[in-house]
């Protein structure tokens, strides 16, 4: 048996690893000493390792997704009940974020470019209607026509209302202005009408109300009470902005001719800050609500 293993070594040799010289065959190797056959052992396993080395070389370095691909599928045949968990976690977490920042944007636009947007064409569309309604109102003009302009004129403040809150202070103020404007004439339109048919169909005609403009009428009637003259200064000053507990207005009549009192106590009675500043903004005066009316702020 060993005679035949030898023999089948040395037959291997003499393939891959022949004697050094010219011509080496298999009836040479019967000469060679055992420490021969070891050097021709050596002389293939660096030969082989030499090929195994140049091989790898030659080998394309794995990519970063290859490499991940293949660790992912090792842990899977590893430990396939724990990385199926793992994954199914990460798509709901994925799931979660994806719907949450969905529901946010969607939010975003119904609250943002929806009413802030619509609204404030609402707005701006009363505003323009207010102010050729007011013009148009006349002692010749047709109780129909201004039943017509006034039905117009709800229907918008209708669509308003709900999201009047997001619509710019001096927009508000506009707003309410021409309100104010709109009542006023209707209210000296009814006055002089003449003809009993007249007097029936006007009187049908209701003014327009909005929560803005009951805050400051009731502001006008306070100060009217108490100051004739500082109510008109404010009838006839412009009102450039309108807050939640604040009404702001321009004018340029001087401050020497307010009655401060009066717009104090205004202040209190309708928990409502007053300011008033003249036309270039240069000058500002507020009267802020307290539980005492102890006299205008300094």
């Amino acid at each position: 048996m060993s005679d035949d293993f030898s023999s089948k070594t040395e037959t291997f040799l003499d393939r891959w690893v022949p004697l050094a010289g010219e011509g080496g065959t298999a009836g040479q190797s019967q000469d060679e000493t055992p420490e021969q056959v070891r050097q021709r052992l050596e002389l293939f396993m660096e030969k082989v390792e030499s090929q195994a080395q140049e091989q790898l070389g030659k080998r394309k370095p794995l990519s970063v997704g290859s490499t991940f691909r293949w660790q992912f599928t090792f842990a899977r045949l590893r430990h396939p009940v724990a990385v199926t968990a793992a994954m199914m976690s990460i798509f709901a977490a994925l799931f979660l974020v994806m719907t949450k920042t969905s529901q946010h944007e969607l939010h975003q636009s119904i609250n943002v470019s929806f009413p802030a947007n619509n609204t404030l064409k609402e707005a701006e569309s009363a505003i323009e209607l207010l102010r050729t309604g007011s013009v148009e109102l006349g002692e010749k003009t047709d109780p129909s026509r201004v039943e017509r302009t006034n039905a117009a004129i709800r229907q918008k403040q209708d669509r308003i209302e709900p999201n009047k809150e997001q619509l710019p202070s001096n927009v508000r103020g506009q707003l309410t202005e021409m309100v104010l404007v709109y009542n006023d004439s209707l209210a000296q339109w009814k006055r002089n009408k003449s003809a009993e048919a007249s007097q029936a169909a006007a009187a049908q005609i209701s003014p327009v109300n909005t929560a803005d403009f009951a805050k400051v009428a009731k502001i006008y009637r306070v100060i009217q009470e108490e100051s004739p003259a500082s109510a008109e200064v404010l009838k006839n000053s412009s009102i450039v902005g309108i807050d939640t507990n604040k009404v702001t207005w321009s004018t340029s009549i001087p401050a020497e001719s307010w009655d401060e009192a009066s717009l104090w106590n205004a202040a209190n009675k309708t928990s409502t800050t007053l300011s008033i500043r003249d036309q270039q903004g240069s000058y500002q005066k507020e009267f802020v609500p307290t539980k005492t009316a102890s006299g205008p702020n300094r």
